[in-house]
């Protein structure tokens, strides 16, 4: 390949974690920028991408600009089958700013002598010896790309001369003042917001917020986020925190604390809504959210709740009746505690899915994005155990292994119609599942039954 049939091509390197969110994540920054057609990755799914863009060098550096697991991209100059074409076509290059030359070798063992030998190489051929050496902030920062090295006798096949483009990216976890039990991961938060497509304007709804990290992803990219929680003491950050030895919250750990710690309480964060999820009809209009974002609890660092109606009524009627028949003094006390504190009960994990889909059905907008994690057994792993509405197209399903046979899917899904309603508010076309695989054991369960 030469120089001119190079032109808009460039090389992508991609972080090597992650590796099943590589092209969804990036066929969905491309969807919001409305890059079309998004190009095609190479069939071996590998963190070295060469990928044409007629766009340029403008539409790579917005890519940059929002992709979490995407490095770094390159500007290729030329792309050839050894060091030799490369360096004769280089010859007639003369570069008089400063300059930087780095050489990055695929499965290749470091070798200083070698690598100092290669930039001497090409520092001559390239006329580099009049232009300065600029480490630090060079006009030009070229990269040599060994690829496909074979490792008996370390040559490779593939040598792409590349001239630096743009680097990606701020979210640690460790600095965050409020955090939980089952805070997400900062990488994973905006790679999740950027498959829901969040944007500046975009309205997004996390039913499980928690601490709301997922929010702060998609706040951070512009859109106004606002959450549900069922527990008081989360939403209102009560009671100890999650760092061993830290003692109690303090005024400074909450989830506003955490969108003004990042610039984000701008008016894009409208607030947590203490609330359960699972009771859909709280939610008057159809179709008014861009997105919803979740990481639904199962079982593990935090159990399902919600809110348990028939035992909360029937708790307050033995107890109210029990105290008025004793004259107590405590009666309405009593009925506000009650009001104030109902009780939970047990979330079935597939019911939790299964309702959020049915939100998701119910709150979204047609072409609007739901995204929720999945646990699953990989040894039980099939599509059909896969929660599934007539309403909503399953778009990408993306695997995050945890232990040797657990993993968690990211399940993205987009709305494609409006589900008909009765006369009483109830959808009529139902989220299902094919093959329940929790029907008889919770995803804890099975966890504590592989490992005995």
């Amino acid at each position: 390949m030469d120089k001119t049939s190079c032109e808009n091509i460039f090389l992508f390197v991609f972080s090597q974690a992650h590796p099943q969110f590589r092209r969804a994540e990036f066929e969905s920054v491309c969807l919001l920028f409305g890059i079309q057609p998004v190009p095609n990755f190479t069939p071996d799914e590998s963190h070295y991408q060469l990928l044409h863009f007629d766009g340029g060098e403008a539409v790579v550096r917005c890519i940059l600009g929002r992709s979490i697991l995407l490095k770094s991209a390159f500007r290729i100059l030329i792309n050839a089958s050894s060091h030799e074409i490369v360096l004769e076509q280089l010859s007639k290059s003369n570069i008089l700013q400063s300059w930087c030359l780095k050489v990055c070798s695929h499965l290749r063992k470091s070798d200083a002598v070698y690598t100092q030998s290669l930039i001497q190489r090409y520092g001559s051929s390239m006329g580099l010896t009049q232009a300065p050496i600029d480490l630090k902030n060079a006009h030009n920062t070229f990269t040599i790309f060994e690829i496909g090295i074979n490792e008996v006798n370390q040559k490779s096949d593939r040598i792409i001369f590349t001239k630096f483009t743009g680097l990606k990216n701020k979210f640690a976890l460790v600095s965050r003042n409020y955090i939980g039990n089952s805070t997400m991961d900062p990488e994973l938060a905006f790679i999740q917001a950027n498959l829901v497509l969040a944007s500046p304007g975009s309205l997004l709804i996390d039913p499980f917020c928690g601490t709301g990290g997922i929010l702060l992803s998609a706040a951070y990219f512009c859109s106004h986020v606002l959450g549900v929680e069922i527990k008081w003491d989360v939403a209102r950050a009560k009671g100890k925190s999650s760092r061993v030895g830290e003692g109690l919250l303090g005024s400074d750990q909450s989830v506003n604390a955490n969108f003004s710690q990042y610039g984000l309480n701008d008016g894009r964060y409208l607030g947590v809504i203490l609330a359960d999820s699972s009771k859909h009809k709280m939610w008057r209009h159809f179709g008014f959210f861009d997105a919803i974002l979740a990481d639904p609890p199962y079982g593990i660092r935090e159990r399902g709740q919600k809110l348990g109606v028939i035992q909360w009524k029937r708790k307050i009627e033995t107890e109210i009746k029990q105290m008025e028949n004793e004259n107590c003094q405590e009666v309405n006390q009593q009925k506000q505690r009650h009001r104030n504190y109902p009780e939970k009960q047990h979330y079935q994990i597939s019911s939790v899915f299964l309702d959020l889909m049915d939100l998701g059905v119910r709150l979204l907008r047609i072409g609007g994005r739901l995204a929720f994690w999945f646990p699953v057994c990989r040894s039980e792993y099939s599509e059909k155990v896969l929660p599934r509405s007539d309403c909503l197209r399953l778009v990408y399903n993306c695997e995050q292994p945890l232990q040797k046979n657990t993993a968690r899917r990211l399940l993205v899904y987009e709305k494609i119609k409006h589900s008909l309603v009765s006369e009483n508010d109830v959808l009529l076309e139902k989220a299902y599942v094919i093959d329940n695989c929790y029907s008889r054991e919770s995803f804890r369960e099975k966890i504590f039954k592989n490992s005995s």
